[in-house]
Order: structure tokens, then C-alpha cells, then sequence
């Protein structure tokens, strides 16, 4: 290993005992695990470990979390760890530039004995938007981490629908960046996904006023439904399904004439936010409905 590669690596990891100070301190209610990367070696009971047994490329992720030690993962040597302080550091950076948020209320979730990470930042003095009667759509940003290799390291820029009382029903991803935790892997760079956050969420906003007003006749509306990417059993809770504070399913508004290109999209956030675990899953579906809804509403227009 070169001089130069040694200083850089140095500087990562004074940077990295600034980041973690930093935000140990700024929550001191949460705990962290601490990460450590070991050597790994081949080697039989009862044999010394030596440099011939030594596993060249390859080491062992172990973390302290809860008083006790945990083996989160066997990584290669392009395996860039991504300390969960320095993801909400890097989203908390990101947003000293946009004064018109105002001051975050933020959530962190440590869970997997330490080993994944995610947390959310919500923005109640940046005033929600009305996209409806009753439907007002408010801004998130959140992020993912892991050192079990189960989840990427991700930021997201979400618009979010403010439905009930006690909490909310899901949205929209507007920006995102995420990345396997490779030797290219830039910390700087991701905070570029979420540094446009309110230009995105007002042009998404905008999209959804625009659906709120795209009424679809009860003929129209079962052959613009079924071509949403859900199964048959899926369609039919959907279709069922009462939206929040609509008093009524899509079922119903179709049959009275009063279904909305936002009515079906709140319908199947409503579904996918409290039906489906999966995140990959959510974030799939979603993306592919929103990407349908907007074709029918360009279709309709024109």
C-alpha cells in the first residue's frame, strides 16, 4: 500500500471519528453499533493462524450493539462501509442549504442486532399542500443503511400524502440515490438526491393537482384499472379497499361517477403503504403506477 493511498485512508477515518462525535451527540438516546472489519483466516481447531492462512480480498464485519458482539457480514476488500452516522450526516448536510424546510423532526431505527439502519426526516414548519379536499401532501426525507449486506445504502426525497391522524399513508419517491457499498460509492454525491428537494416536490405536487381534477367515467375506469400492475386477488382488495377519508372505495366512486386519477393513485399507495412488508417491492409497484397513471392522465388530456 502506497503513502498516498495510507493518508487517504487516515483522512477517511479522522473524518469518520468527526461524523460519528457529531451525531452521537446530537442524539444521545440512540445507540449506535460500533463496526470494526477483522482479518479473516482458513485455519483448523487447534492450529495457529498465520500469514500463509490469511484470506487475501476478503474480512469479517463485527459490530458491538447491545452489549454483545455480532457477526454482521463477510465483505470483500471493494467493500466501502457506510457507518450509519455518516448516511443521516450526509442527509443533514444536505439540508442546511434549503432554509425553506425549516427545522427536521427525525426518527431513527436501529434494528438487526445493529446491523441496518433507517431513518426518517419530517418537515412540519414547510407548509403542506393541499392536492385535494382533505388531502393535504407534505415532504420526507429518508434514508437506509446496512452492514449485513441486507439492504443499500439509499436517500430518498418522498412526497407524502397526510391522511390520518396517526401517521401517514405513503407517497411518492421523488428523488433517490442508492448504492451498493462499493469502492465508487460517494457520500458527497448522494446528497446531491435530496439537495432539489423542494423543486421536486413541487413539480410532483403539481402532477398529482392535475389528477385530482382528471375525472374518469364509470366505462372508462375498469380498463384503466385493470391495466394497473397488480394481480387479480391485489386488484379486488384495492378496488374494495374504503380510502381514507374518502369514506368510500374506488369500487363505489366508479359506480356514482366521481373516481379520479388521484382517487386511484391514493387507493393503491393506501394498499401498498399498509398491505405489502416488502420495501423493494413497495417502492416497484409504486414507481410503475405512478409511471401508468401519468400515460393515462397525458392520454386523457389529449
Amino acid at each position: 500500500m502506497d503513502a498516498q493511498t495510507i493518508q487517504k485512508m487516515q483522512e477517511k477515518m479522522v473524518k469518520q471519528e468527526e461524523v460519528v462525535s457529531e451525531i452521537h451527540e446530537m442524539f444521545p438516546d440512540v445507540e449506535f453499533p460500533t463496526v470494526e472489519s477483522q482479518l479473516l483466516a482458513r485455519y483448523q481447531r487447534g492450529t495457529e493462524i498465520t500469514d500463509s492462512t490469511i484470506m487475501s480480498g476478503r474480512s469479517l464485519l463485527v459490530g458491538n450493539y447491545g452489549g454483545s458482539e455480532w457477526e454482521y457480514g463477510i465483505v470483500s476488500d471493494q467493500y466501502n462501509t457506510v457507518l450509519h452516522e455518516e448516511a443521516i450526516h450526509t442527509a443533514l448536510d444536505s439540508i442546511k442549504k434549503m432554509d425553506a424546510l425549516g427545522e427536521p423532526e427525525i426518527k431513527i431505527n436501529i434494528f438487526g442486532d445493529g446491523a441496518r439502519m433507517k431513518f426518517f426526516m419530517d418537515f412540519p414548519e414547510y407548509e403542506a399542500v393541499p392536492v385535494a379536499v382533505n388531502d393535504p401532501v407534505g415532504l420526507r426525507i429518508s434514508g437506509t443503511n446496512s452492514y449485513d449486506l441486507s439492504m443499500e445504502y439509499k436517500l430518498l426525497t418522498e412526497a407524502l400524502v397526510l391522511k390520518c391522524l396517526n401517521g401517514m399513508v405513503g407517497g411518492e419517491v421523488l428523488e433517490s440515490y442508492n448504492s451498493r457499498h462499493k469502492g465508487n460509492l460517494n457520500l458527497e454525491t448522494s446528497g446531491i438526491a435530496i439537495a432539489n428537494a423542494t423543486n421536486a416536490f413541487a413539480k410532483q405536487t403539481d402532477i398529482w393537482k392535475a389528477w385530482a381534477h382528471t375525472a374518469i367515467k364509470g366505462s372508462e375506469f375498469l380498463p384503466i384499472f385493470e391495466k394497473l400492475p397488480f394481480g387479480e386477488r391485489h386488484s379486488k382488495e384495492i378496488l374494495e379497499l374504503p380510502i381514507i377519508q374518502k369514506e368510500a372505495s374506488l369500487q363505489q366512486l366508479a359506480k356514482a361517477d366521481e373516481v379520479t386519477l388521484w382517487d386511484m393513485s391514493l387507493a393503491t399507495t393506501q394498499f401498498l403503504t399498509h398491505a405489502v412488508p416488502s420495501e423493494m417491492v413497495r417502492m416497484d409497484k409504486g414507481m410503475k403506477v405512478a409511471k401508468y397513471l401519468q400515460k393515462v392522465s397525458y392520454n386523457l388530456a389529449g
